[in-house]
């Protein structure tokens, strides 16, 4: 029998997502009026207001609270990234989130469970190698009496989903444990969504209007990431098993020279037949910033790495400089194709990927673990799981193949599904079996369902009530926020 692909998804969702006010009103959502909280009046009439609006207001005291419980989750931001002005506007955001919740919980009378706060401490004092209260507390710069507090925000979201679940209609819950509780065997493959150069060339030509409108939405495109440049020096090894040690202790004892100062580290360096100069001061090393690469924008200028292993040497950077973000020109064509490529990666499934299988899938002998393997891609077959079990990010990670699952019928098996695009990449799957719960299963099986849900780990309920939730921002003043953290300058320096 031939294939067909069934339509699922258009490929403007992104787009419609990006804008609170295109979004369609979810119709299992909890409505956000039953615990919308009121304006919170500062107690303290110094505590600065940064966002006032008609639902909540937010004071410089709150944002310091969210930054802790950022060190509290082991999240220790250093005080240029503190005083970059990006990040103060994302922490903003997040912190009005946080103060929604809090206030909401607070009005509804609800409380923290203790067991799930001694279990929020004993991990931190584990993950700050703490030894007592008094030490996490000075480890992530609160007052001991305030370390309470900081955790209880941390598990605002476990909380508030606990009270939504016990606040849910019956009908709004049916409906809910339907899908929940729904169960396939499904096979779903994902891929790099890149596009090449040549398809963003073409691209560009006919989605001028896509292409804005992104951008105008995601001005992070815009933004080259921040570089270090560093002088490097390292001592190269042929055999792992026995130049590798001497490589490394030799590296360390370089490391420490350049501690004192770069000249001698580079004079130590060139007198030594082992150890080479890979980057100068007239060539420097230069990289872009990345998860593993974070630690380069932790330190001042002159700040040297640990001994870095690299293939066939052990390397000591010593930091020179740190060039900010940096805003991409849109009528450069170097930039305009970086950012078309972006935008692509984000919104458009890659024309060679579809090319390839497109056809492949719609053959007769069609097999989606060949052709995912064949094709550089992730093949996952999933058995008997239900539609909960699947939306613990662990097991799936998209909520857009997660969404298309929840709307398909019985009947709608063995097809292929429509590309979806989610977090860069394109995803494929095919329900080969679906069962819905039978009549009664619902009274069966409610308390256990709401166990599982409390326990949703995505957070479905909180996340669909804070979009119903967040005011309309009425003003916004960032100044407070400014003068105690800073903001960070085009040469690096913080003011």
């Amino acid at each position: 029998m031939q294939k067909k692909w069934m339509a699922i998804v258009a490929m403007g969702l992104m787009l419609a997502s990006c804008s609170r006010a295109e979004r369609p009103a979810q119709e299992n959502a909890p409505s956000a009026d039953a615990h919308a909280p009121e304006v919170a009046v500062p107690q303290d009439a110094s505590d600065a207001v940064i966002v006032s609006s008609d639902a909540v207001r937010l004071t410089l005291s709150d944002y310091e609270q969210c930054v802790a419980v950022h060190a509290f989750e082991g999240q220790l931001y250093s005080k240029r990234a503190l005083a970059n002005p990006r990040f103060q506007h994302d922490e903003i955001q997040r912190c009005l989130q946080m103060k929604l919740m809090s206030d909401a919980i607070d009005q509804g009378g609800a409380e923290f469970l203790a067991s799930d706060k001694q279990a929020a401490l004993r991990a931190a004092l584990v993950r700050h190698n703490a030894q007592s209260e008094p030490e996490l507390a000075s480890k992530i710069g609160v007052k001991e009496a305030e370390l309470g507090r900081i955790v209880e925000l941390s598990l605002l979201m476990p909380t508030l989903q606990r009270v939504l679940v016990s606040t849910l209609s019956d009908s709004v819950a049916r409906r809910m444990f339907e899908t929940d509780f729904r169960r396939y065997t499904v096979e779903v493959s994902d891929f790099d969504n890149a596009p090449s150069p040549e398809d963003v060339d073409a691209w560009l030509k006919t989605h001028e209007e896509v292409f804005s409108a992104y951008i105008g939405v995601h001005q992070e495109v815009m933004m080259a990431p921040p570089h270090a440049k560093f002088v490097r020096m390292a001592y190269g090894y042929e055999n792992a098993s026995e130049g590798l040690d001497a490589a490394r202790l030799r590296a360390s004892e370089l490391r420490k020279t350049a501690i004192r100062g770069l000249d001698e580290a580079l004079g130590q360096c060139e007198s030594d037949a082992a150890c080479e100069v890979l980057n100068t001061r007239d060539a420097l090393y230069d990289v872009e910033r990345t998860d593993e690469l974070s630690w380069a924008f932790r330190m001042p200028v002159g700040g040297v790495s640990e001994v870095i292993h690299a293939q066939g040497s052990e390397e000591v950077w010593v930091l020179q400089e740190v060039v900010p973000p940096q805003k991409r020109n849109i009528k450069d064509d170097k930039d305009r194709q970086y950012i078309g490529a972006a935008v692509m990666h984000a919104v458009e499934p890659s024309p060679r990927l579809m090319a390839v299988l497109k056809p492949a899938l719609e053959a007769e002998d069609a097999d989606l673990k060949r052709v995912t393997e064949a094709n550089g891609g992730r093949y996952r077959l999933f058995k008997e799981m239900t539609h909960i079990e699947l939306s613990d990010k662990a097991v799936m990670e998209s909520a857009r193949v997660l969404k298309a699952l929840s709307e398909l019928h019985e009947g709608e098996t063995l097809l292929y599904s429509n590309p979806i695009i989610d977090g860069g990449r394109v995803y494929v799957f095919r329900v080969m079996e679906i069962s819905v719960p039978k009549e009664g299963a619902f009274e069966a099986q409610k308390e256990a369902w709401q166990t599982r849900k409390v326990g949703d780990k995505s957070y479905s309920l909180v996340v669909s009530w804070l979009e119903n939730a967040m005011p309309n921002m009425v003003s916004l003043n960032i100044k407070p926020v400014q003068e105690k953290y800073g903001v960070l300058q085009p040469n690096g320096m913080i003011r």
